[in-house]
């Protein structure tokens, strides 16, 4: 009975810490917020490693385009004690806390993604946090750290949805979508419409009741299912009310991917618009997210690449490289 009595104590006061830990990072997001608004990250220690880590990319450019409304959401000390040392707004929110035995429970990770893919475990992580931030009523810029900010993103959002997010797409059709005509031998062709998954990389969430439960939904199923959190929010948004499942009713905007574009539609397209030779002509974009460069040296070499070239004008390198993800 007394084991019981403590064990329950322990729990209470290990749920009590963790929900001082969400209130923590929600008064500093109403801290940052300017007309409301928040650009929101989430970092730990992957992603501050070395000199031309993504998170010291990430602060660079952000202090470049002058946006004062971010705030990084750190999982770890290393991460909340690299944005204090680069003047970056911070709230230190730790990945784990404490159990029974002093050790470590993930309390903040869900078991359905434990042990998979860095990048997988920290989304789970920034729409449980988002959730929390959006659900009183601030609007969230939610971001991954592997951005470039060329532009201050805030002056470039339309605003007329719940939702505007980067596609994974490349072209207009994968980006926002293309109805084709297809059908089985023998019978009339029918239409379908589609395009790639959206890009929770780069989303921006009105503080609106269809947002909420969206991520609702993305938080319910990243805390019972394997899945990833890119499809689980693509998912939320587009299906529709089908027998006994409500859909959320989100609208929805496709951001211009001249000016938020992901690494695919950037190699492919963006960087050669006009005359591939004219480097120093080619459009300026707002916000680049390198999604589709996953490799540990490539994808920082490209994002630096990119600096050089939309912020310092040395379009050598950008110019050169490779297309692949993993060139």
């Amino acid at each position: 009975m007394v084991q019981d009595r403590l064990h329950n104590g322990l729990i209470w006061a290990a749920i009590a810490s963790l929900l001082l830990l969400s209130w923590t990072a929600q008064e500093a997001a109403a801290q940052a917020a300017i007309d409301n608004e928040v650009m929101i990250t989430v970092a730990d220690n992957g992603v501050c490693v070395g000199v031309e880590s993504q998170l010291a990319m990430f602060v660079e450019t952000v202090q470049a385009a002058n946006v004062s409304n971010v705030l990084v959401l750190a999982l770890d000390k290393q991460a909340y004690d690299f944005c204090a040392q680069h003047n970056l707004p911070a709230v230190l929110v730790p990945l784990e806390a404490r159990t029974l035995h002093g050790s470590l429970l993930d309390l903040l990770v869900p078991d359905s993604v434990k042990g998979r893919k860095h990048n997988e475990v920290l989304g789970s992580q920034k729409f449980l946090l988002a959730r929390r931030i959006v659900e009183r009523g601030y609007h969230v810029f939610l971001v991954d750290t592997d951005i470039v900010v060329i532009q201050n993103p805030f002056p470039f959002l339309v605003r007329d949805t719940d939702i505007e997010c980067m596609s994974d797409g490349w072209t207009p059709e994968t980006e926002h979508g293309a109805f084709y005509t297809e059908g089985d031998e023998g019978w009339f062709p029918h239409g379908r419409y589609s395009f790639v998954s959206l890009n929770t990389g780069t989303v921006y969430l009105r503080a609106t009741n269809r947002t909420s439960r969206v991520l609702e939904l993305v938080c319910q199923r990243l805390t019972t299912e394997n899945v990833w959190d890119q499809h689980v929010f693509t998912e939320a948004v587009l299906k529709p009310s089908y027998k006994d499942y409500n859909g959320t009713g989100a609208t929805l905007r496709i951001l211009d991917e001249h000016k938020f574009a992901n690494s695919k539609f950037l190699y492919k397209t963006l960087r050669h618009v006009n005359n591939k030779h004219e480097y120093a002509d080619t459009p300026r974009p707002v916000l680049l997210h390198f999604n589709a460069h996953a490799g540990k040296t490539s994808k920082p070499r490209r994002m630096r690449a990119a600096i050089n070239h939309y912020l310092m004008g040395d379009s050598l390198e950008f110019m050169e490289q490779g297309e692949g993800s993993w060139d």
